[in-house]
């Protein structure tokens, strides 16, 4: 399994990257009718899939991911992810991921795991030690994908496209340690977004017992709100 970028070439995708996109999104449909993410889950359609890239690619420090398993896969794309590097809130220093879903004929087998690992393995090769998402309320699938996997529930708030409740989730990924050639070659490059600064300014989410772990509190006056309706997962 590898993650490969969806990079706009002149403001547009890749030729057939928006049917596989479609095609994924409506194998989900399920998901998307607690998302409210398109009109009629059951009919998606491309120019509906395409503005929701646009929005995500009108963030400055937006990234999406397309998780595709080898070049004969059937499906051929067999995920996407969407992540945000520097959330709009100064004081969360943390990395965000806004999506992570799993074609609905793949469901059950393992590749949610392994793609939440390699968006792992990738932040970590970026020098972040922490990464956060949010999971929507009602959403209890994910809720127990996610804590499975050693996210912690730290607040709760309303995401900022359409006031949804969710629970915020955070990671702690481990200490950052400088490998020889040889083993930074055998993990992904860096992916973009500057790198964490001391003073702040990345991506959401608070924690219990933030002094602890290592997280900021945040002034009251600026109660930040989820950057997406992250971590919206289906596996």
């Amino acid at each position: 399994m590898r993650l490969e970028p969806l990079v706009p070439v002149d403001g547009a995708l890749p030729a057939g990257a928006l049917a596989g996109i479609t095609a994924l999104h409506a194998s989900n449909a399920a998901f998307h009718r607690l998302t409210g993410d398109f009109p009629d889950p059951d009919a998606i359609r491309p120019e509906q899939v395409e503005a929701g890239l646009v929005a995500e690619f009108a963030q400055p420090s937006a990234e999406v991911l397309l998780v595709r398993a080898d070049e004969d896969a059937t499906p051929p794309l067999s995920g996407l992810v969407c992540l945000l590097h520097e959330h709009p809130d100064p004081f969360d220093p943390y990395p965000w991921i806004g999506l992570l879903v799993v074609h609905g004929d793949l469901h059950g087998r393992g590749y949610g795991g392994r793609a939440a690992g390699l968006v792992e393995d990738r932040l970590r090769a970026a020098g972040r030690d922490g990464v956060r998402l949010a999971v929507l309320d009602g959403n209890d699938h994910a809720l127990g994908f996610w804590t499975h996997r050693g996210y912690r529930v730290i607040d709760r708030r309303a995401d900022r496209q359409a006031g949804r409740p969710c629970r915020v989730l955070h990671k702690e990924l481990g200490r950052v340690v400088k490998r020889s050639p040889a083993a930074r070659r055998a993990v992904p490059r860096g992916v973009g977004g500057t790198p964490r600064r001391s003073s702040g300014g990345a991506c959401d989410r608070k924690a219990e017992g933030g002094e602890r772990s290592g997280l900021r509190r945040r002034p009251t006056t600026q109660r930040a709100r989820v950057p997406d309706p992250a971590g919206q997962a289906r596996f």
